[in-house]
């Protein structure tokens, strides 16, 4: 800025991956922002102008309702490799979820939040709510090990939620949602939960959530108009983030995202608990194991099976190996086959040439990487 030049902000978009961006998946969508970026509360955003100014027509309507009900009915979220979950049976008359963040989020510091925000935070809802049954959700980067949040240790009367659940499931079992920052606020908007802001997130002051930030009187002088759900996600979703086609590299739009998460999400599910591989060179462990990956699955090979094999265990092998399928059904455990597709590869298996495979698991078909890619090699 110093030096008078055009300055473009870049982010992760809000639907963005499948997998976590701290595990190195990357993005389906980017924000682009020629004014400030979305989560910076201090100055205006592309975002918060596109939203200030939106007039839908109704096709825009259309759309925006058409990808509201698609993050409702497929449960999207800005990750989206998480199981859902089901909470134990209520035991107030309501459900209230406090959302904790990671330590150092810049979201958090331009949002007016801190460390303090937090401890008020949970102590309000709980101060609010005295006969809820009350819940902090942890961020999925503090599940995965790899950052810290604000609310490690909450009261005794409060339950911690520290498994990485699908934030749709999540939302459609509680009543209201206390946030600072967090994107899954928003998310609560979609799901139908009461919101209750401490800090200013971009979807914060336009009347659709309780702000409760001292600030926020003075934010609403930009965002000085009531906007609808309708409009915050148009705005965001589907003109501020742009999005890629995951097999082509080429532009795309929200709802091919969400097609390629909802499809591969689907084909994932498949391949959790504990997958036993048997008989499998070292060549072939290489080349099989980036198939079968899926998070929260354990890949296991070995030459024969255990005697016991646990509850959720599958059995993987080369073909049809007789002994290994005769003893997993034997325990009613399900067999896999897996063998080359009939688009292979560039060269001969024999020359250990990696494979572009398509292969049949429980009648899905499955194509990693990219088909263009595939098709020009061969």
């Amino acid at each position: 800025m110093r030096k008078a030049l055009p300055y473009l902000a870049l982010e992760d978009g809000f639907l963005r991956s499948l997998g976590l961006g701290v595990a190195g998946e990357p993005p389906l969508s980017l924000v682009i922002d020629d004014l400030g970026i979305y989560y910076d509360a201090s100055r205006p955003s592309r975002l918060e102008q596109l939203i200030a100014t939106s007039e839908l027509s109704a096709i825009e309507r259309r759309q925006a309702n058409r990808g509201l009900e698609w993050m409702r009915r497929h449960r999207l979220s800005k990750y989206n490799h998480a199981p859902d979950m089901a909470l134990p049976p209520r035991s107030g008359q309501i459900r209230v979820l406090v959302l904790d963040q990671t330590e150092g989020d810049i979201s958090v510091q331009l949002g007016g939040a801190d460390a303090q925000t937090f401890r008020i935070m949970l102590d309000t809802a709980c101060r609010e709510h005295p006969h809820a049954e009350i819940w902090v959700k942890t961020h999925p980067d503090v599940v995965a090990g790899k950052k810290r949040g604000y609310l490690p240790q909450p009261p005794k009367e409060v339950k911690l939620l520290a498994d990485d659940v699908c934030p749709q499931s999540l939302l459609s079992q509680v009543d209201v949602v206390y946030t600072a920052t967090s994107h899954m606020g928003f998310e609560a908007l979609v799901a139908g939960c009461r919101v209750v802001c401490f800090g200013m997130p971009w979807y914060a002051g336009w009347t659709l959530t309780d702000d409760r930030h001292p600030d926020m009187a003075e934010l609403r002088q930009r965002r000085a108009r009531p906007r609808s759900l309708e409009q915050l996600f148009h705005a965001a979703y589907l003109r501020y983030a742009r999005y890629i086609q995951p097999e082509t590299g080429q532009p795309g739009t929200f709802f091919d995202a969400a097609e390629w998460i909802r499809l591969n999400r689907g084909l994932q599910a498949q391949n959790q608990g504990t997958l036993w591989c048997v008989g499998m060179s070292l060549w072939k462990q290489a080349a099989v194991r980036p198939f079968l990956n899926a998070p929260g699955n354990r890949i296991r090979f070995v030459r024969k099976l255990p005697a016991k094999l646990a509850p959720g265990s599958r059995v993987v092998s080369w073909g049809l190996r007789a002994p290994a399928r005769a003893a997993a059904q034997a325990a009613g455990i399900p067999v896999l086959a897996m063998e080359d597709g009939f688009l292979r590869s560039a060269g001969l298996g024999s020359n250990l040439l990696p494979r572009f495979r398509w292969w049949l698991i429980a009648a899905a078909c499955i194509t990693p990487g990219n088909r263009k890619a595939i098709c020009s090699i061969c």
